[in-house]
């Protein structure tokens, strides 16, 4: 107990094998042991893994791809695709839903699935929520200009984004540069996120988002 409140430990533990006297050493079986320990908190914490090489290939793909999201949030390669969503009762369009799009220089244009993993494996979700609301807040923009009197644009926040502090500053700074008001975009939040033990902030930030 802790103050005397009852805790409980957990462990996730990754496994490698290391011959001393094979060609590879310690430290790269401290490396191994590293990744088998991420692949068990990928499937589900409180487990554990068995290193195998395929395993290595894939943690360097996915570092590789990494370095290169970097490079393509700061190049400006990231899009936004507009998915309509249209009332049931048969009264047009009531909103859009923005999907994120990667315009690869190489290997042309990547959906989520190509990427997110990656992303979030190395901690970029928020550089790329970040971006999503600058591009959502940009094509609200450009709708009202050409015509569309009311555009509503959605858009997913991360668990990590809603745990910022600074959100609702952002989200409000945005607004202004791009000339919007509050309504014009629309945050979705993932049933899990209120959830996560991790969250931190979120039902303050979702007050305070509320209040704004």
């Amino acid at each position: 107990p802790f103050e005397g409140k009852p805790c409980h430990v957990g462990a996730s533990i990754g496994i490698a094998i290391w011959d001393p006297a094979g060609a590879e050493s310690a430290q790269d079986a401290l490396l191994d042991a590293d990744i088998a320990l991420k692949r068990a908190k990928d499937t589900g914490r409180g487990r554990h893994a068995f290193f195998r090489p395929e395993m290595r290939d894939a943690a360097r793909v996915s570092a590789q791809l990494a370095q290169e999201i970097a490079v393509g949030l700061k190049m400006g390669q990231f899009r936004v695709w507009l998915q309509p969503q249209f009332d049931i009762a048969g009264r047009g369009v009531t909103g859009l839903e923005a999907l994120v799009r990667w315009r690869h220089p190489e290997r042309g244009l990547l959906f989520p699935a190509q990427f997110l993993p990656a992303a979030e494996a190395a901690g970029m979700m928020d550089d790329i929520d970040a971006e999503m609301l600058r591009l959502a807040c940009s094509a609200a923009e450009r709708l009202r200009y050409r015509g569309m009197a009311d555009p509503r644009i959605s858009i997913n926040l991360s668990t990590s984004r809603l745990s910022d502090r600074n959100l609702v500053e952002t989200i409000g700074w945005h607004l202004e540069a791009y000339g919007l008001e509050p309504r014009h975009i629309v945050l979705e939040i993932l049933e899990s996120t209120l959830l996560d033990d991790r969250a931190a902030n979120v039902v303050d930030n979702v007050d305070r988002l509320s209040a704004a």
